[in-house]
Parts: structure tokens; C-alpha cells; sequence
């Protein structure tokens, strides 16, 4: 059971690194492989990144929303592991 929660938690947060990753280069075209990973990755990672964007501001242009996310995660993990 412990190890199934770390595979998720890691996951998603590669998951999430990826996705943040991916938005410093262009756009992909729809239809595309790129754009299928990149569609994947943003359903998977919205509902965890989503409720802290809209909490916290941009701070100097930079969204630091997926380093919180990633942060979070991480705790949620570690403490689900500790109760198990």
C-alpha cells in the first residue's frame, strides 16, 4: 500500500514538473503527438494546480502555482505514508 501511494505521488509530481516544463516552449498544433501529451498532462495535473493558482498571484510574471503543487503533493504523501 505504501508503495502504491509513492508511485502516485511521484508521479504526479513529474506530472506536474513536466507540464511546467513544457509551457516555456511554443504552443503544440493540435492533433499532433506533443499536443496529445500536453492535453494529458493538463487534465491530469489541473485539479492539483488549479485551486492554487487562483489563490496565489503571480509574482513577477512567474506562476509559481506547479512548485506549491509539487510542494503539497510531496507533504500529502509523506504524511498518508507516516499514518500507513
Amino acid at each position: 500500500m505504501i508503495f502504491l501511494v509513492e508511485l502516485i505521488g511521484k508521479l504526479l509530481i513529474l506530472a506536474i514538473l513536466v507540464r511546467a516544463l513544457m509551457t516555456w516552449f511554443s504552443p503544440p498544433r493540435p492533433g499532433g503527438g506533443f499536443w496529445m501529451v500536453a492535453h494529458a498532462l493538463d487534465r491530469v495535473t489541473e485539479p492539483v494546480v488549479s485551486p492554487i493558482r487562483r489563490r496565489l498571484p503571480t509574482w513577477g510574471g512567474f506562476d509559481l502555482a506547479p512548485l506549491v503543487a509539487i510542494v503539497v503533493v510531496y507533504l500529502v504523501m509523506s504524511v498518508v505514508v507516516w499514518v500507513l
